[in-house]
C-alpha cells in the first residue's frame, strides 16, 4: 500500500511539472474564483468552482466544464485550474463541479434523485 501511494504521489509530481511547463494562454480579462457548497449535487463532492471575468457591467457567456471519466477529485482538480482560469480570461464565466470524484462510484451513481 505504501508503495502505492509513493507511485500516486510521483505521478503527481510528474503531471505537474507537465502541466506547468505548458500552461495556458491569457485572454484580456482578471480572472475570480469563487467556490460554492451546492448540497444537492452528488455526494462525493459538493463543490463547484466558479471562475469568471472581473468585469460588474457586463454580460458573458457560460459554460459549464465537466472533467472526464473517473476524474474529479482534489488532485485532478488542481491540475484542471489553469485551464479554468484561461478560459475565464477570455471572457466567460465557467462552472467547474467536483463531483462524481474518482469515477463517480459512490453508492452505484445512485446519488442524485433523477440519476438514470
Amino acid at each position: 500500500m505504501k508503495r502505492m501511494m509513493n507511485l500516486i504521489n510521483l505521478l503527481i509530481i510528474v503531471i505537474s511539472i507537465h502541466v506547468s511547463a505548458s500552461l495556458p494562454d491569457y485572454g484580456p480579462y482578471t480572472v475570480k474564483h469563487k467556490t460554492y457548497v451546492l448540497n444537492f449535487m452528488d455526494e462525493t463532492d459538493k463543490n463547484v468552482d466558479i471562475y469568471s471575468p472581473v468585469m460588474e457591467s457586463k454580460k458573458f457567456p457560460f459554460i459549464v466544464y465537466s472533467h472526464g471519466a473517473y476524474g474529479g477529485g482534489d488532485i485532478d482538480y488542481a491540475a484542471y485550474i489553469p485551464l479554468l482560469e484561461s478560459v475565464a480570461s477570455y471572457g466567460f464565466i465557467v462552472a467547474a463541479p467536483r463531483s462524481c470524484s474518482v469515477g463517480c462510484s459512490w453508492k452505484n451513481c445512485k446519488t442524485l434523485e433523477n440519476d438514470p
